[in-house]
């Protein structure tokens, strides 16, 4: 479901194993700006082979950040 700006993409497997919000995804124009402000401040950022970046914020859900976004 999309209204153009923010786009909601509902899964029923889990990916995590938790309940409740399993992840959620950011696209930015300039990625690799991104991740040096992350890193700089201690977050720790792993890179993935979809040419995006995954880190959890500080409550443990996991953030996944690409600037190309996802497919409906």
């Amino acid at each position: 479901m999309s209204d153009g700006t923010l786009t909601l993409m509902l899964t029923k497997s889990l990916v995590r194993p938790r309940g409740g919000v399993q992840y959620f995804g950011i696209q930015v124009s300039d990625m690799t700006g991104l991740k040096k402000r992350l890193q700089d401040g201690g977050v720790a950022v792993s890179d993935d082979t979809k040419g995006q970046i995954q880190f959890d914020d500080p409550e443990g859900n996991r953030v996944v950040v690409s600037e190309s976004g996802w497919a409906n």
